[in-house]
C-alpha cells in the first residue's frame, strides 16, 4: 500500500525552572495566579513542524491556541480557558497572563487551535473521565466552502506537575476529522477534465450527516462521534483538494462516487460517470486523523476507483 507523507503535530510545553525557593509556601489566589515564588508555566513549540499540511488549515502564521488546566481527576479549572501566544521578549509561548504551577498536585491540560474555535464547533467541555467533548454543527460539504475553514485540532495531557515540568508537558494535537484525497491516474492520457466529484450513500437509508458530538475516549486515545445531527446529503469535492470528512454514522458496506467529467477526446459536453465503492469493514467509518485516497481511472466506458487508507495522523 502506498503512503503519503504525514505530519505529526506535537506541542512541547516546558515549564521554566525557577531558582527561587519556597514552593510549599506559595499562596494561590485563583486561576493559576500566585502570591509568592513558583514556576511560571511557559510553552515551547517548534513552528516548523506545522508546514506543508492540508491547505484547509492555515498554519503559515501560527499565532495562538487556547489552553485550560484542570486539577487532576476533576473538572475544577485551575486555569480557565486562556490564550497562549508567543512572547518575543522571553522567546517563549505563554498564557496571556503569567500562570504558575501548584506546589505538588497534578494538572490536566486541554488545548485546541485555532484559539477562537471555528463557527462549526461549540459546547467545548471537559469531564471527570478526562474526556474533552465538543459539538460540531453544519460543517460544509462542498470543497469551495471547506477551503476557507481552519481545521480544529485538540490535545490532552494528564497528571502533569511542577516536579516533572522541567522535562516538559508534551501534548500531541490530533485532527478530529479524516481527510479525503482524489487522484486522477494518467491525467494527460485521455484529455480528462474533472468538474466535480460527488460521494453519496448507495441507498437513501444510509446517509452522511454534517454534525454530531465528539468525545475523547481516554481508553483507546481516539476521538469518537455520536448523537449525529445536521442536514443529510452527499459530499461534493474536487480533484487533488484536501477535504475534511463530515462527522458520519454511515454504516453501509458501499457508497457511490459520481464524477462529472469532460473527455475531450470523445466530446466537449460534460458527462457523469459513476462507480460503486465497496469498503472493507475496517475502512468504513472514515476515522479521525486518517487519510483516504481515491484514485480515479477512466476506461472508454466505465470509471474505476481504487482506495487506500493511511493509518497515521496527518
Amino acid at each position: 500500500m502506498r503512503k503519503i507523507s504525514t505530519y505529526k503535530m506535537a506541542f512541547t510545553l516546558l515549564a521554566a525552572t525557577s531558582l527561587l525557593a519556597g514552593c510549599s509556601g506559595d499562596d494561590f489566589n485563583g486561576n493559576g495566579n500566585v502570591n509568592g515564588n513558583s514556576n511560571n508555566i511557559t510553552f515551547n513549540t517548534n513552528v516548523s513542524n506545522f508546514s506543508s499540511k492540508a491547505t484547509i488549515y492555515d498554519d503559515s502564521n501560527l499565532e495562538s491556541f487556547t489552553c485550560t488546566a484542570y486539577n487532576a481527576t476533576t473538572t475544577t479549572a485551575f486555569i480557565e480557558p486562556t490564550t497562549v501566544s508567543w512572547n518575543s521578549g522571553i522567546s517563549k509561548w505563554q498564557f496571556a497572563q503569567n500562570r504558575y504551577w501548584p506546589g505538588a498536585s497534578g494538572l490536566d491540560f486541554f488545548a485546541y487551535m485555532p484559539a477562537t474555535a471555528p463557527t462549526y464547533i461549540s459546547n467545548i467541555s471537559y469531564s471527570t473521565a478526562r474526556q474533552p467533548q465538543f459539538v460540531c454543527t453544519g460543517l460544509p460539504t462542498t470543497t469551495e466552502d471547506q477551503k476557507t475553514l481552519k481545521e480544529f485540532i485538540c490535545a490532552l495531557a494528564t497528571d502533569k506537575t511542577k516536579a516533572n515540568s522541567s522535562e516538559g508537558v508534551r501534548m500531541t494535537f490530533q485532527h478530529i476529522f479524516a481527510k479525503l484525497l482524489f487522484e486522477l491516474t494518467n491525467p494527460a492520457s485521455d484529455g480528462i477534465t474533472i468538474n466535480s466529484i460527488t460521494i453519496a450513500p448507495s441507498t437513501p437509508a444510509n446517509v452522511f450527516k454534517t454534525g454530531g458530538t465528539c468525545t475523547y475516549n481516554n481508553t483507546n486515545g481516539k476521538w469518537e462521534w455520536s448523537s449525529f445531527t445536521g442536514s443529510e446529503g452527499s459530499i461534493v469535492a474536487s480533484l487533488n483538494t484536501p477535504f475534511l470528512v463530515i462527522p458520519n454514522n454511515y454504516q453501509s458496506t458501499e457508497f457511490k462516487i459520481t464524477v462529472n467529467v469532460i473527455r475531450s477526446s470523445i466530446s466537449t459536453t460534460p458527462m457523469n460517470m459513476s462507480a460503486t465503492i465497496k469498503y472493507e469493514k475496517d475502512l468504513m467509518n472514515w476515522e479521525a486523523g486518517y487519510v483516504y485516497k481515491f484514485s480515479l481511472t477512466f476506461t472508454p466506458e466505465i470509471l474505476i476507483v481504487d482506495t487506500d487508507k493511511w493509518a497515521e495522523q496527518w
